[in-house]
């Protein structure tokens, strides 16, 4: 519903009164509800009564009234110039701009797709990092919010009202990417110079890759040996082939065997006892859901708290954590209802609070996205550098591995028919089947 405008009174200006309230009254209708169309002529007070003198419209003999003010409603204005207070006319002045603002600026009917998912808000994105839009309106001031509305057709699809507000929140958006791009950034150089690369593989060879073996078989391929010699003959040709020798085999024509995960000791209390020495990225933290019989509830038919939706199903979640620096699963926590988020358990069951005391960050997915925990849970990031990003990515991957470890246990990959208790005692067994 449209926003009614106020009338101001002044000279000629007409209004609707009820004709017993008109003083002197001699000769005017007694009727409760009968109402008199009056012409304003001028104001007066009463004490601190505002009041109105006034003549009946189309009376010729202009024979003058008066009344309170409030009894009066102003149903036209006069001229501007006519009003009687000036606070008014400046009022009426003001007014009449908002309203042609407010004209040119009227909320539209925007397309099905949201601004969120628009094209508009990647072209606005994009101008904003290629510095066409300046990231701080102070850097520019030249630059109107009319003129980078203009920049692009895609734009004028959605409200220019909404406009100023969804340029604000995206410079917003990239200023706090921007500022954990950086965080992350010292992290990962704290990692890596706690970390240098390892020379010599897990079996204690020198390691393959970039090695002086490596680079003298390349010329002897390009030399064509490898076609008029065999293999035993030649690894025997070089002295350098012989420290890659594995299990009375060559490394030269095998591709490097995965790494067996070392032999450790896994709680099954949510507890981290590793201090992670100087490193701030401690671990990677994910979500792992099981399908479960439907739990009984005391009024429904099915709990709600317990739906899954990677099974569309009732499920249990448990919350693991693998360190970085070896390959340890040192955190397990649960199990919790499917239907608690995977977020919500980080924050509320223990491990953001351990995280805090040890004044250490995990690595999670998307799905642990938020601006409350930024410095404890770190995401994947567009605005990250490629090596932090492969190494976001990588360290992730390596989480989802072990994930696919543990559903390759029947009892846990299809549906768990017995009770929650049992449960909690064949997941935390598998997990260190795995682990080990």
């Amino acid at each position: 519903m449209a926003k009614k405008k106020r009338l101001f009174p002044g000279i000629g200006a007409k209004c609707t009164i009820l004709t017993r309230f008109m003083k002197p009254n001699g000769g005017l209708s007694k009727e409760k509800d009968h109402r008199s169309i009056v012409v304003l002529k001028e104001f007066f007070y009463e004490g601190h009564r505002l009041c109105f003198r006034f003549n009946l419209d189309g009376d010729d003999q202009q024979k003058i009234y008066h009344s309170n003010a409030r009894y009066v409603r102003i149903d036209s204005e006069g001229g501007i110039d006519d009003f009687f207070f000036e606070a008014d006319k400046k009022k009426r002045h003001d007014g009449d701009a908002i309203d042609k603002a407010e004209a040119i600026m009227s909320k539209k009917k925007e397309p099905a797709i949201k601004w969120k998912h628009s094209r508009g808000r990647q072209l606005l994105y994009q101008d904003i990092m290629d510095n066409k839009v300046p990231l701080d309106p102070k850097d520019d001031l030249s630059l109107s919010l009319e003129d980078i509305f203009s920049m692009h057709a895609e734009y004028a699809e959605y409200d220019f009202g909404l406009f100023h507000g969804r340029l604000k929140s995206l410079r917003k958006t990239i200023c706090a990417m921007n500022t954990r791009s950086e965080i992350d950034r010292r992290a990962y150089e704290n990692y890596v110079s706690s970390h240098p690369v390892s020379l010599y593989s897990h079996g204690g060879y020198i390691q393959w890759q970039d090695s002086a073996a490596q680079k003298l078989l390349q010329e002897d391929i390009k030399n064509e040996l490898h076609g008029k010699m065999s293999k035993f003959d030649l690894w025997s040709s070089r002295e350098e082939y012989h420290s890659q020798i594995r299990g009375g085999k060559s490394m030269i024509y095998e591709d490097l065997q995965r790494t067996r995960v070392p032999a450790a000791r896994v709680s099954s209390k949510a507890n981290l006892k590793d201090n992670f020495g100087n490193d701030i990225w401690a671990i990677t933290v994910d979500g792992v859901h099981c399908w479960i019989q439907e739990p009984t509830h005391q009024e429904f038919s099915k709990d709600t708290s317990y739906f899954s939706h990677k099974y569309n199903h009732a499920g249990l979640c448990y919350e693991l954590g693998i360190s970085i620096g070896s390959n340890r699963l040192v955190w397990m926590n649960g199990p919790f209802p499917a239907g608690k988020s995977d977020l919500k358990i980080f924050k509320e069951d223990g491990l953001k609070a351990m995280l805090i005391a040890k004044k250490k960050m995990c690595i999670a997915d998307g799905g642990y996205a938020g601006s409350d925990h930024i410095h404890h849970c770190i995401t994947p990031n567009i605005h990250d550098s490629r090596p932090v990003r492969r190494f976001k990515a990588r360290a992730l991957k390596r989480h989802e591995k072990f994930n696919g470890l543990i559903k390759n246990f029947h009892s846990v990959d299809c549906r768990f028919r017995h009770s929650i208790g049992k449960f909690k005692s064949v997941f935390e067994a598998i997990c260190v089947i795995c682990q080990y």
